[in-house]
């Protein structure tokens, strides 16, 4: 006990002596001003912790994509000039591509095989149907221009590179010489999309060095579909 106590007094003496000489005082004094300013600034730094990312307007474009996102709807697709043409309803699509029928939910597939219903692979470049990655690119790309039309539809085109793509599509990240893709959202009067084009050539070159220059998706009567059954 009388050693710690006698620590303490050193120190007491030691401070007592160093505020007694101008010089060492004003080095301690700027080192606890600097100490001082240091732990305010981190607390006005931290004080702020929202997350604004949950805040943040997916829709701040000025069309709207609601009549999509209500997954009520009748499609035509054209997706390297394969026509696919059916129905959705929430998480179900019944469609025809030719003379084959194909069922989906969520991400499963099937096709029918003379009544038999068969899970398949997605066919290429279905994700680019997702509503949900089409918002994310959307909110990735560049806005380029407007062009509007004398019955009230519009057409919004932006721009969009394929890092950019094969981030959100595919969670990878790549380092290539970039060209620009094109996405174009067709609105009617009210600013609804109905229609969106993929342009995207530099991307699909890239992916499977092929030149796709339609990805077109076409959608009407919304909210007109009952329901769907499931396959037998």
């Amino acid at each position: 006990m009388k050693k710690k106590i006698d620590s303490i007094k050193q120190v007491l003496n030691y401070l007592k002596d160093t505020f007694d000489n101008p010089r060492k005082k004003s080095i301690i004094m700027l080192i606890i001003m600097v100490i001082f300013f240091f732990v305010v600034v981190t607390m006005l730094r931290n004080t702020d912790t929202k997350d604004y990312s949950k805040d943040r307007k997916t829709n701040t474009y000025e069309f709207s994509l609601k009549n999509i996102k209500s997954s009520n709807y009748h499609f035509v697709y054209n997706i390297d000039n394969k026509v696919y043409e059916g129905d959705r309803y929430l998480s179900k699509s019944v469609f025809t591509n030719n003379n084959d029928k194909y069922y989906q939910y969520k991400d499963t597939l099937l096709k029918d095989y003379t009544g038999v219903w068969q899970k398949i692979d997605n066919y290429q470049y279905m994700e680019f149907t997702d509503i949900n990655i089409i918002e994310k690119l959307l909110d990735s790309s560049t806005f380029s221009k407007k062009e509007e039309y004398s019955d009230g539809n519009s057409i919004f085109i932006y721009n969009i590179s394929t890092t950019t793509i094969e981030k959100l599509v595919n969670n990878k990240d790549i380092d290539i010489a970039d060209n620009v893709n094109e996405i174009k959202f067709y609105t009617d009067k009210d600013l609804e999309v109905n229609r969106i084009y993929f342009d995207i050539s530099p991307y699909t070159k890239y992916k499977s060095n092929k030149d796709v220059t339609n990805i077109d998706l076409v959608y009407s009567n919304f909210k007109g579909i009952e329901k769907i059954d499931d396959p037998e």
